[in-house]
């Protein structure tokens, strides 16, 4: 096979691909498998899709002609001639002649058939992948930092070295709660490798989507080819790979697919909303491949990093956020990200329907302003907070104790330890700012005699909240340094 019909035949496997995926299974099998013939000439740039009927060519025309033409142009460009044509000896061909047909050596023309098994979404790794994010547009701050380097370096890394040296290197794991960016950083890994290398064989998939192909596979008998498509591929990113979690056979295929592409030196990035050695029903095996590369977490984003992210979302929603709007909304808005973009999506429904008459004179014609006036209707549009009792010391005592993944009984039984200095002196401090109690109250409660030891707890929680560096947390805590922690609590107890 020539180079010219080689690129052909990728070209109209991916335009098979488009229309599969704009049409749905049902139409495409109804219409393009079996009976069609997709060719593609490069000599006079035409391609020519070949039906068995007069009335398919007409439906399809009719019915299917624009997304016909969005696959084609989408792969091969504008310019190229498109036509439907009847061909009456389609019916008399089976798969197997048709595949044998031979090329003309003049004009090289591409011949397809689509691919009778259920994975060829998973053998075709392209540049045209649906991937919505990049990292060029991530937000970086403290609490992402270190998986979004992780991320560029695993994109950025020389292929062409001896993969013995850098197994370890190629393996990432970003773990973290919804909303925090990890589909982002994901995606924008596999965009980017694809920027640099256009040819790598890149698969984004969720993990729920790899284990309904395995299943797929597996009750079709076509396992063999399920696995050829992972395991021949440049880059894998799996997302919510917790999902797996109660999957035994799914986590063993996976495990299998890991260890093959970890032998060719491929690239593998995973991504799950908690650390891997604390997702249940997780295979001891497969805990351990995911922690034999890099284990990175995103967490909750800090007041700075908030503002930046409101500004940049704000941005490419059109609107023009007053910086004391950007301050209240970063103090109003501390989940997810996307309790970020859910705020600028109404206050950008409220400014479109409601602009504020004084500042929009001011504001440029492609931008909204949103001033005071706004945020105020945003702020009162909200649900009010449900009522609640007054904060116990119990309740403080376990919201930390969740965070710092402790037992209430070690924090009061006067340990030593660490971690339980930080917890019991983190309680103390919290208990001072949302409550009421005094320092005896306080040390009755967490069964201590001596109130000094409250007061020396404090001051130096104060102290240390000065510092602004990180801290050595368990997993779990889903923060980075004594503040965000603070804060953290603080959110979980409201």
């Amino acid at each position: 096979m020539t180079t010219a019909s080689l690129i052909g035949d990728q070209a109209v496997q991916r335009i098979a691909q488009h229309l599969r995926k704009s049409v749905g299974e049902r139409k495409f099998a109804m219409w393009f498998d079996r009976t069609a013939r997709m060719d593609f000439s490069e000599h006079n740039a035409r391609f020519e899709l070949a039906v068995p009927t007069q009335f398919a060519v007409s439906w399809i025309n009719k019915n299917l002609g624009d997304d016909l033409r969005r696959a084609v142009e989408e792969e091969l460009g504008e310019g190229v001639h498109i036509e439907v044509t009847h061909n009456p000896s389609l019916k008399k061909h089976s798969d197997r002649e048709v595949s044998n047909d031979k090329q003309s050596p003049v004009a090289p023309t591409t011949q397809y058939r689509p691919a009778p098994h259920p994975h060829a979404e998973f053998a075709v790794a392209t540049k045209h992948l649906s991937l919505r994010h990049d990292l060029e547009t991530f937000v970086v701050g403290p609490s992402n930092e270190l998986a979004y380097a992780a991320a560029v370096q695993l994109a950025d890394e020389d292929s062409t070295q001896d993969p013995s040296h850098h197994n370890h290197a190629r393996t990432l794991f970003v773990h973290g709660g919804c909303g925090l960016g990890k589909t982002h950083l994901l995606q924008g890994l596999c965009k980017r490798l694809l920027q640099r290398k256009p040819n790598a064989r890149v698969l984004y998939t969720p993990a729920e989507v790899f284990t309904n192909r395995y299943i797929t596979a597996v009750r079709s008998n076509t396992l063999a080819a399920f696995r050829a498509s992972v395991r021949g591929l440049d880059l894998l990113a799996v997302d919510d790979v917790h999902f797996l979690a109660d999957k035994n056979a799914t986590q063993k295929e996976f495990l299998h697919c890991i260890d093959a592409l970890d032998l060719k030196g491929a690239r593998l990035v995973m991504a799950g909303d908690e650390h891997p050695r604390l997702i249940k029903q997780f295979s001891e095996a497969l805990s351990s491949r995911c922690l034999r590369g890099l284990v990175v977490e995103v967490r909750q984003p800090d007041p700075v990093t908030r503002m930046r992210i409101l500004q940049v979302l704000a941005q490419r929603r059109g609107l023009s956020l007053m910086d004391t709007v950007v301050q209240v909304l970063a103090d109003h808005t501390k989940g997810s990200v996307r309790e970020i973009e859910g705020a600028l999506a109404k206050l950008h429904a409220l400014a479109t329907l409601c602009p504020e008459k004084s500042e929009a004179k001011s504001a440029p014609t492609t931008s909204r302003t949103v001033g005071h006036t706004l945020l105020n209707r945003y702020l009162e549009s909200q649900p009010a907070p449900a009522p609640r009792g007054p904060v116990t010391i119990s309740a403080i005592l376990e919201a930390v104790c969740k965070r710092l993944t402790l037992e209430p009984a070690v924090v009061r039984s006067g340990s030593r330890h660490k971690m339980v200095v930080l917890a019991r002196s983190l309680t103390v401090h919290l208990a001072r700012k949302l409550t009421v109690m005094s320092y005896p109250e306080i040390a009755t409660a967490l069964g201590n005699a001596s109130h000094s030891s409250m007061i020396a707890a404090a001051q130096r929680i104060d102290k240390q909240l000065k510092d602004t560096g990180p801290i050595l947390l368990p997993p779990g805590a889903g923060v980075g340094t004594l503040s965000e922690l603070v804060e953290a609590v603080t959110h979980d107890l409201r």
